[in-house]
């Protein structure tokens, strides 16, 4: 069975949001997010499910850089998009030139 990883996350994100045993509620930068993924009103995963992309996303944290892991909490748990995680990153610069070259 194929599941679309979108909705998979999106999901988890909000299961994330509600559980206080994620692995990235533990950063720093995460417990200051808004949580909008709580007042969405839409479903969660399952706990078993919810447990084991914990699980991915912790082992992940140690191959990839913690602004990645940041950038998919941000996406997937705080609901932000993907413009304003960029702008929270300082990236907006970035962003205008992008859009303004197009």
């Amino acid at each position: 069975m194929r599941r679309d990883m979108q909705e998979v996350l999106e999901r988890w994100g909000r299961w994330a949001a509600r559980e206080e045993y994620c692995s990235l509620l533990d950063c720093p930068a995460m417990s200051v997010m808004p949580q909008r993924a709580i007042a969405s009103g839409k479903p969660g995963c399952s706990d078993e499910d919810g447990m084991a992309i914990d699980t991915c996303v912790a082992h992940m944290s140690t191959v990839r850089n913690r602004e990645d892991i940041l950038i998919l909490g941000q996406r997937f748990i705080g609901g932000l998009s993907l413009r304003q995680i960029a702008e929270a990153m300082g990236f907006n610069t970035w962003c205008q030139n992008v859009s303004q070259s197009v």
